[in-house]
């Protein structure tokens, strides 16, 4: 009888445990769940109106219209009790913090906390482009053609070819916008220096080397950048043709001067995975130069020199097996100097003529420049160079060479390119541009 009792009595324990276990997972799920409604009411609530998300502790409820509110301090459902505390982190960005408990007595009590940030993503964070100030320059003693120029946290990167006092490469301190310094002012790339791009702490460089075009530099500290911080480099076919480049991913696309030998390419597409390779993927070969690439997805927009296509217009879904789409033959045969593919269109930018419009709107069909409607252009007074756009896809930004606007900023949005403001440098015409969303300014050589 005893040795029976011991039995059943461990059996019930061990039945009870099991029970209790059960129960206890199945509060703690409940709970989560409860968390999880008030995160997302306070999500909808967000989406509605960002005012409505008050800082304080609150409960959630649906309101008359169907619609999530806040309603007293907590909710409670059954015997768990959900708090939803916000707090203001800054004007645009919140933290939740909704916690469920319950308290069953004997039976037990926990409690589930789950927590988030909310940002206002109706918030412009670019600047208001449409008037625009000079806040800093810097002018070299002698005469470097600058090109492009390419940005790195407190760092500028700007390539220049020869005409005066030309090192190729140029490096700036802009921790202070208003004076950007020169650094690393002994570096020499010993060759012209045309298009950049940077990947993490890798410099790309195209230059005019015959023996390598393609340079990839450690940046992990600028201000001594230093021939020693060569990673590796890259011979293009042909003697220094390399003219435009852009990364995205592990992707580096190249693109280079025409060439009529049967086994040279204008289009490139390069592996940049690891840091220390340039792996070629593929090639195409085009009946123009190729001044300047966009990627919009997996489509590669190409500004040509080719006379009856002066946008070429290539998928790059798979950088192993590229293949053209089709193009456009813009009026007359000036060339295709700039791109930028955006969200609502594609802009082009060509050299200047009598009567020839230098920067060309397309809107997207297919995703290959056609018309009708449009294209639609727009006068500029001289070569479209370089070209970018904010992070709103609404003011297009275009470094032209026009003696009084270098600088101009257009509506990209409407067909009708009207000109927002523009800029007269007073130092020569505009070669280079790119805006940086981190610090939301616009640079120009």
């Amino acid at each position: 009888m005893a040795i029976f009792a011991i039995t059943a009595v461990a059996a019930y324990g061990i039945l009870l445990q099991g029970q209790e276990a059960s129960i206890g997972g199945g509060d703690r799920v409940r709970a989560t769940l409860l968390s999880e409604r008030a995160l997302e009411a306070a999500r909808s609530l967000r989406d509605g109106n960002w005012a409505s998300l008050t800082a304080g502790t609150h409960g959630v409820a649906v309101g008359s219209n169907g619609l999530w509110t806040f309603s007293g301090a907590q909710m409670t459902v059954d015997q768990f009790t959900t708090k939803l505390t916000v707090s203001t982190l800054t004007s645009d960005r919140v933290g939740l913090s909704a916690i469920t408990t319950w308290n069953h007595g004997v039976q037990g009590s926990g409690s589930v906390t789950l927590s988030a940030e909310l940002t206002d993503w109706r918030k412009s964070l670019g600047g208001n482009w449409t008037n625009i100030s000079l806040q800093g320059s810097y002018v070299d003693s002698d005469t470097p053609l600058f090109n492009d120029v390419a940005i790195k946290g407190n760092y500028a990167f700007v390539t220049c070819e020869d005409d005066d006092d030309c090192e190729g490469l140029f490096v700036f301190d802009i921790s202070n916008l208003a004076s950007p310094s020169r650094v690393a002012s002994s570096f020499n790339l010993g060759n012209p220096g045309y298009d950049i791009a940077v990947k993490s702490n890798v410099l790309y460089v195209l230059t005019g080397d015959n023996n390598a075009e393609i340079r990839a530099y450690n940046i992990s500290s600028p201000a001594t950048l230093s021939a020693g911080n060569l990673i590796t480099s890259y011979n293009l076919p042909g003697s220094g043709l390399g003219r435009s480049m852009v990364i995205n991913s592990n992707t580096l696309y190249v693109g280079a001067n025409e060439s009529n030998a049967a086994s040279r390419d204008e289009f490139y597409t390069f592996d940049v995975t690891n840091t220390g390779s340039i792996l070629l993927k593929d090639s195409l070969d085009d009946s123009g130069s190729i001044q300047d690439i966009s990627i919009r997805g997996t489509t590669a927009y190409l500004a040509s020199t080719a006379d009856t296509s002066e946008v070429r217009v290539v998928n790059v879904a798979d950088p192993a097996n590229i293949s053209f789409l089709g193009g456009y033959n813009l009026t007359d045969v000036h060339n295709g100097l700039s791109m930028y593919a955006f969200g609502s269109g594609t802009l082009v930018g060509r050299t200047g003529g009598s009567a020839i419009d230098e920067l060309v709107r397309f809107s997207w069909s297919s995703g290959i420049p056609s018309a009708p409607p449009g294209p639609w252009y727009r006068e500029m007074g001289g070569n479209a160079e370089a070209m970018a756009m904010d992070p709103s896809e609404c003011a297009g930004f275009v470094a032209t060479t026009n003696t009084t606007k270098e600088l101009q900023v257009v509506n990209g949005r409407n067909t009708s390119l009207a000109e927002f403001t523009s800029y007269n440098t007073a130092t020569g015409d505009g070669r280079g541009i790119t805006y940086n969303v981190t610090l939301d300014r616009l640079f120009m050589t």
